[in-house]
């Protein structure tokens, strides 16, 4: 005997399988780091060793500091202007880009670091003089960043990163090397090495001696990650740091020569590069600039910048 059954009685079974199908399913994105090219000019690969990276994410650029000059690249790697040669504007150290297109650069002179602000072709407008900065957040800065119409200035021997308006004008001071506990012993060894400031305004550095990399937020609330170790997401000797519009967070471990990847949690995703000679691999990644979805690894051994597309699936 055939029976019939209504369907009013199988919709709600078939509604709780379906669930169940759509929430037992792994929803996780998986990111994926490819390599593209590297930095080049019309003579082919530029050999750029330990450059300093900065990126200019309103005009899709890229700013690497070498040998105290500037050059400049497009999205696509390609070299389309340099200014500095000759130390015109002094020992450029380092150097950050405005909203408006100003360029902010830091040099070495001798006795101090000057601030100078010039125009997009490099050619300088003012001095951009510290003021009102405090005797205990005195300091000699070996990076700059700019970020909503602040720049972060950092002293990395000293720990001591300063705010200031665009004009110089002192706004808040961090003593870095205060935040650490006891058992991280702060003392004259534990420089930060890698340095930066995320799309919160919130501080992004690491210490080398430590493992670890530190996330100080705006109201001077300290967040640690990694440590020592071998596996995935822990580290050997660590380096620059960096982070994306999206939340990312961007590491680069020298020894190991892998490039670590953090979500805006600080729980690590995945990793890429690896030691070799391959075009996919990395040799003693130094500097990292991240735009949009590219990411640029500056390299040991005249192996230069290497960019690579960061996709998931």
């Amino acid at each position: 005997m055939k029976i019939n059954t209504p369907y009013s009685m199988i919709l709600p079974g078939l509604i709780t399988v379906l669930l169940v199908l759509l929430f037992s399913t792994t929803a996780t994105a998986e990111l994926k780091a490819s390599y593209m090219y590297s930095f080049s000019n019309f003579t082919g690969k530029i050999p750029l060793s330990w450059s300093v990276l900065s990126a200019d994410r309103e005009r899709g650029e890229i700013y690497a500091v070498y040998q105290g000059a500037v050059s400049v690249f497009n999205a696509t790697g390609m070299e389309i202007y340099r200014f500095g040669d000759g130390g015109a504007l002094g020992n450029i150290i380092d150097v950050a880009v405005e909203r408006d297109g100003n360029i902010l650069v830091l040099t070495n002179g001798g006795t101090s670091h000057v601030v100078l602000r010039c125009n997009y072709r490099g050619e300088q407008v003012e001095t951009v003089e510290l003021k009102g900065v405090p005797a205990e957040f005195s300091l000699r800065p070996q990076r700059l960043v700019s970020w909503n119409g602040y720049l972060y200035l950092a002293d990395l021997a000293k720990r001591i990163v300063i705010v200031t308006d665009a004009r110089g004008s002192f706004v808040q001071g961090y003593n870095v090397g205060a935040f650490f506990t006891a058992e991280e012993k702060p003392n004259e060894e534990n420089e930060i090495a890698g340095f930066n400031v995320d799309r919160d305004g919130n501080i992004l550095f690491t210490v080398s001696t430590l493992f670890k990399a530190f996330r100080l937020t705006r109201d001077n609330g300290l967040q640690s990650f990694g440590g020592a170790g071998n596996i995935p997401g822990m580290f050997n000797l660590v380096g620059a740091i960096t982070s994306d519009d999206k939340g990312f967070i961007y590491v680069a471990d020298v020894l190991k020569s892998v490039v670590m990847i953090f979500d805006k949690d600080l729980k690590f995703q995945m990793q890429f590069g690896y030691r070799g000679e391959g075009r996919d691999n990395l040799v003693v990644p130094m500097h990292i600039a991240v735009i949009r979805d590219k990411i640029f690894v500056n390299q040991a051994r005249n192996r230069g910048v290497s960019i690579f597309r960061l996709t998931d699936s």
